[in-house]
C-alpha cells in the first residue's frame, strides 16, 4: 500500500509540474515570444520573477514549491528562485525549447520545473 501511494504522489506532483511547465510556455507568459521562444532579458527582469512567484504562491496552497531552470550548452543554469536544500521527493519536467540570448543569438535550450511537496 505505502508503495502505490508513493507512486499516485508521485504521478500527482509529476502532473503538477507538466502542467506549471504549461503555464510558463504558454504564448501569453510574459517571457514568452511570438515564436515560442524565451527571451533571455524578459526572463530575468523582475516581472517575469513576479509571473512566476505569483504561480509559485497559488501552488504553494497545496503544500506544492517549485522552481524554474533555464539551461543550455556552455551556460551555467538560471534557477530561479534558488533550489532550496530540501529532503524528499523532487519531481523535475522538462521542455525543449529556444532562447533568445540577444537580438541575434538563439540558441536551443531547456525550461525544467522541479517541483516537491504535496
Amino acid at each position: 500500500y505505502l508503495v502505490y501511494q508513493e507512486r499516485t504522489v508521485s504521478i500527482s506532483t509529476y502532473q503538477t509540474a507538466d502542467l506549471i511547465a504549461a503555464k510558463l510556455t504558454s504564448p501569453d507568459c510574459c517571457f514568452i515570444q511570438g515564436d515560442g521562444s524565451i527571451d533571455l532579458s524578459a526572463f530575468t527582469a523582475q516581472t517575469a520573477k513576479d509571473h512566476i512567484d505569483t504561480i509559485r504562491q497559488t501552488y504553494s496552497k497545496n503544500g506544492i514549491d517549485f522552481i524554474v531552470r533555464l539551461t543550455w550548452s556552455g551556460a551555467e543554469p538560471i534557477d530561479y528562485p534558488a533550489l532550496p536544500a530540501i529532503t524528499g521527493n523532487r519531481v523535475a519536467v522538462s521542455r525543449d525549447i529556444s532562447i533568445v540570448l540577444n537580438p541575434v543569438q538563439t540558441v536551443p535550450g531547456r525550461l525544467t520545473i522541479i517541483t516537491w511537496g504535496g
